[in-house]
């Protein structure tokens, strides 16, 4: 009994330590390696108040912002993050009325196009700075193409029309079309509003009331009763064992029960992660489809070029989706063809913790925008 107490005692100190040296000496290079850690921020972490609630789309950019981060990723270190005039991170909209003659190009994406990477680092910008073109650099986090294109819509209708569109084209792009409009903002933060499960092979969802969000919120950040969120909270904030434990468990457990029948529903709270679909012939990706096929119609319409970008990251559905828009005419061009046309080390062009371009990757790519859209 002695022994096992000694065992235990040593355990607790050395987990004391790990700890306490982690917080105070190690806490930069932990938190590259798992961003939760002392992470103060709420939702998605970015800043507080860097997006809106927006009344048709959820959520969008809010203008004439500025703030920092030090989350997006870790490894890119902090930055200034901002949103224009019409909710862009990007500079100043004034510079196109300046010089209206320049030939204008549109970015629509996800975060991959909005950032995780300094201003001046971003691939939007470096088209910018290495072309004589205006390039108006619209990409919103955690957007598909249904947000994406209705933003574009709004700044196209204020009177900035572009000779060229490229959207860029990710993995959980039809996700976020299939939920459309979800997540809102609650005190500032980006919060979810959505949450699905399959059950028995069948997909489950359900859209969380406003009000409700926002009663949870309340009692969580100020109720003055026990609160296990805060508890949470607090040991995601100070201890970096706890963090690494639940981060490894929880991958564990989703290795070995991915493909196990579920007869009880075990909601997931973020929009991503389903894809057991056709995509030609799904109702998930229904959303995701009939908004393609406008959008390729608006660019014949309103007489501007048009070019689906394929961003490098295979996904389940990425033949599917690239065949179908070609079905339709639609221009596309795939990042990870020039991947292996210029012999790159796909994984220099990442960040090592994060899926997002890196430094290098986004001045490949602005390379490859440049050459494959004969920009």
């Amino acid at each position: 009994m002695k022994k096992i107490f000694q065992i235990i005692l040593i355990f607790l100190i050395t987990v004391f330590f790990f700890d306490l040296s982690s917080f105070f000496l190690f806490d930069k290079a932990f938190q590259i390696l798992v961003p939760s850690y002392k992470n103060s921020t709420e939702g998605r972490a970015y800043p507080q108040n860097y997006f809106i609630k927006h009344k048709t789309r959820g959520f969008d950019i809010n203008s004439n912002f500025e703030s920092i981060t030090s989350t997006k990723p870790v490894e890119a270190g902090t930055y200034k993050v901002w949103g224009n005039e019409i909710g862009c991170f990007d500079d100043s909209i004034n510079r196109i009325k300046k010089n209206p003659s320049k030939k204008t190009i549109y970015l629509a994406g996800d975060s991959l196009t909005w950032g995780y990477t300094p201003f001046d680092k971003k691939f939007g910008y470096l088209i910018e700075k290495n072309l004589n073109y205006h390039v108006i650099k619209c990409g919103v986090t955690h957007t598909g193409q249904l947000h994406q294109y209705k933003k574009f819509k709004e700044i196209y209708n204020m009177g900035y029309k572009p000779d060229i569109v490229i959207v860029n084209i990710v993995g959980n792009d039809v996700d976020n079309d299939f939920f459309f409009p979800h997540s809102t903002i609650i005190d500032g933060w980006m919060i979810e509003d959505v949450k699905w499960c399959l059950q028995e092979d069948e997909l489950y969802w359900e859209r969380i009331e406003h009000t409700k969000l926002q009663k949870q919120y309340t009692s969580y950040k100020h109720g003055e009763e026990f609160n296990f969120e805060r508890i949470k909270k607090s040991i995601k904030y100070y201890s970096a064992s706890s963090v690494l434990t639940y981060v490894y468990v929880k991958k564990i457990k989703k290795r070995y029960t991915k493909n196990k029948d579920n007869k009880k529903c075990n909601f997931s709270k973020s929009p991503y992660g389903f894809e057991d679909y056709v995509y030609n012939s799904s109702s998930f990706s229904l959303a995701n489809r009939e908004t393609i096929k406008k959008w390729i119609e608006d660019s014949k319409t309103n007489n501007y070029k048009i070019y689906f970008s394929f961003t490098g990251n295979y996904y389940k559905h990425y033949n599917q989706q690239k065949t179908f828009i070609n079905s339709l005419s639609g221009n596309t061009i795939d990042f990870s063809e020039w991947i292996k046309e210029k012999k790159l080390k796909r994984k220099e062009l990442y960040w090592k913790y994060d899926g997002h371009f890196n430094i290098k990757g986004n001045k490949e790519y602005s390379k490859f925008l440049i050459n494959k859209a004969n920009l």
